[in-house]
């Protein structure tokens, strides 16, 4: 019997055949082949999210083994699922930031001028020494030895007249390569999100962006969210007779020499000469191969706060030229992790006085209190609800996915207007799109403050048990799904409280609120407040930042100054662990209803109603 079994893949006008390994299940092959299907659960068979016909008969993905499939098989994708047959580029994520604190530029890559004396017969110089004498105001300056061995034939080549191309390291700086003529060094930044990735193509000379790159994070066939990731890995660590001990290791390091490997085409002859990334802890760990074990262990410590700086070869990015240094942005615990340093850097709330909030809105919920003085830190963990988790028909920012949503009642009964990243036909609701909806239902009465549908709203019928209302075709929101979607923005509006509380403030002491993460941008403000996501704060105090992680990575690649002030921030930055808060947990109950049960908290709330109405 053959190893392998073609199938004839099939999803929305796309088709494809490809061939897939016997083992395991049909989840895994078809993720082997690019071809990702969402599976929030890690494909545990819980979430329902990976549902595919093989010749005509319903299954999950997770749950049928590829040895039960017949070779030649039609699978087929509904249009609903969240499926990418090609992942680059399909989603529609911030890759820019709306606000970026402008700093000195002293970037961590220079090009330094070297005029070197040719060796006379009793010169006792040799030739690295003769280099770093002229490069003194550099040194320390460490070389590798398969640069070491180019040295004496390059700046005789070069008639002892060239350029030198310096990285910066812990202590002093790496010597990069020597040219003839003055190099225009390239650098690439990197934001490791748990479900994206976005790497950006940086001119450093003149700081411009020449291009950037996004794929959805491969580790996604290991687990949706970080802990089934973590619960994989080290479930693989402890077993010894694996093949790669490391996978989501060898994965992320992979595609990102891939996403390197393409952002090169946008580079005229000129050296890639640094790598900064960003991400959060435990994408972090998992670059750097450092096992994540403890980050799920109470009290949750994680290996280090800031990583040694590393080289492209030894993470097997091979499409550079040479040995280019890989810099990290620092971590300040277990699940506040460099992103979130990055949002800081590029918002520049720790260089105010005025007293900042920061959300990065994400599967970890990360809330940041303080001004120039002080900081301090959470983690809610919201929930992966508005990254297309724990809702039926949610799914992420890409093309399909219904951004914008109004309605209307006629004769009892909803009427929806949409409309979908990319003007594509609808397959789901992306988290701005959930939380239109939400707000919606809740303006016309058709959910109450618990998030319960109204028995009167001829729209809402009963399926298998479960109430729902139709949105478009067969894409409906579900009670279920509204209370996980409560319950998201409950975890993101008491992290908020809970930190305002430890640090004796009050709301209306917050003079300005950053918004980070994956639909800040596209996010309706007076709907986050009517459902109690957002604080109830004068409009004038917000400010979408989009992508602050790489914003703020390429604020510590252009900025010495930027640099020193992630590493402040993590040293200074106080982390409030809220599962050990009696107030987050009095908070949190307090917000699981729209918008809370404290409307006092929201005094904007009935004005935000009825201008809403007017806009019919």
């Amino acid at each position: 019997m053959s190893e392998k079994i073609r199938i004839n893949l099939k999803s929305d006008n796309e088709e494809r055949k490809i061939e897939i390994k016997r083992d395991g299940n049909l989840l895994e092959a078809l993720r082997e082949n690019d071809v990702y299907i969402d599976a929030v659960c890690g494909g545990l068979g819980k979430c329902g999210k990976c549902r595919v016909f093989v010749d005509g008969k319903e299954y999950l993905a997770c749950q049928i083994k590829v040895d039960e499939i017949r070779d030649n098989a039609i699978i087929e994708i509904p249009r609903d699922v969240d499926i990418n047959l090609n992942s680059k580029n399909k989603a529609k994520i911030l890759s820019e930031s709306k606000i970026e604190l402008e700093y000195d530029f002293s970037p961590i890559i220079k090009v330094v001028k070297v005029n070197l004396s040719k060796p006379k017969v009793n010169s006792k110089i040799a030739d690295l020494d003769s280099l770093k004498n002229s490069l003194k105001d550099y040194l320390p300056i460490s070389v590798d030895y398969e640069l070491l061995s180019e040295i004496p034939k390059k700046i005789r080549e070069f008639d002892w007249e060239f350029y030198a191309l310096l990285g910066e390291e812990e202590k002093g700086n790496v010597l990069l390569g020597l040219y003839k003529e003055r190099p225009e060094p390239l650098g690439v930044v990197v934001d490791i999100g748990t479900t994206t990735i976005v790497a950006q193509l940086i001119e450093i000379s003149s700081k411009d962006i020449v291009m950037t790159i996004s794929d959805t994070n491969r580790q996604v066939r290991f687990g949706e969210d970080v802990h089934s990731r973590m619960m994989y890995a080290n479930e693989v660590l402890e077993t010894s007779n694996c093949k790669d001990r490391y996978p989501l290791t060898t994965l992320v390091r992979a595609q990102i020499n891939e996403l390197v490997n393409d952002l090169l085409k946008g580079a005229k002859n000129q050296p890639i000469a640094c790598i900064f990334v960003s991400g959060n802890t435990v994408m972090t760990q998992f670059l750097h191969g450092i096992t994540t074990k403890y980050l799920m262990e109470e009290p949750w410590v994680p290996a280090a706060t800031e990583f040694p700086v590393r080289f492209s070869n030894e993470f097997s990015i091979g499409c550079v030229n040479g040995r280019v240094p890989i810099y990290s942005s620092p971590c300040r615990s277990a699940y506040v992790g460099g992103d979130v340093i990055s949002d800081i850097v590029a918002s520049g709330m720790h260089r105010r006085n005025e007293l900042s909030i920061l959300i990065d809105v994400g599967t970890n919920g990360e809330v940041v209190l303080g001004n120039s003085d002080w900081l301090m830190c959470a983690s809610t963990s919201a929930g992966p609800a508005f990254e297309g988790g724990e809702v039926k028909y949610g799914m992420r920012a890409t093309e399909g996915a219904i951004e914008r949503v109004r309605a209307k009642l006629v004769n009892n009964k909803v009427e929806f207007s949409i409309s979908t990243i990319g003007n594509k036909p609808a397959r789901g609701l992306c988290g701005s799109g959930m939380i239109e909806l939400v707000a919606e239902l809740f303006r016309l009465g058709i959910i109450d403050k618990a998030g319960n549908f109204s028995d009167t709203c001829q729209s809402v019928r009963k399926n298998n048990g479960e109430y729902e209302i139709p949105i478009i075709g067969d894409i409906s929101i579900f009670d279920s799904d509204l209370k996980n979607i409560i319950r998201t923005k409950g975890a993101l509006f008491a992290g908020i409280v809970t930190l305002l509380s430890s640090a004796g403030c009050k709301m209306d002491d917050v003079e300005k609120i950053y918004i980070a993460g994956g639909f800040g941008n596209y996010l309706d403000y007076r709907r986050g407040v009517l459902i109690g996501l957002l604080p109830d704060l004068p409009i004038e105090k917000f400010r979408y930042i989009g992508n602050g992680s790489i914003a703020g990575s390429r604020c510590m690649l252009l900025s010495k100054h930027a640099r020193d002030d992630a590493s402040k921030i993590v040293k200074s930055m106080e982390n409030i662990e809220l599962s050990y808060s009696n107030v987050f947990r009095e908070e949190y109950n307090a917000a699981l209803f729209l918008p809370h049960t404290d409307m006092g908290k929201f005094p904007n709330f009935e004005r935000f109603m009825r201008e809403l109405s007017e806009e019919r």
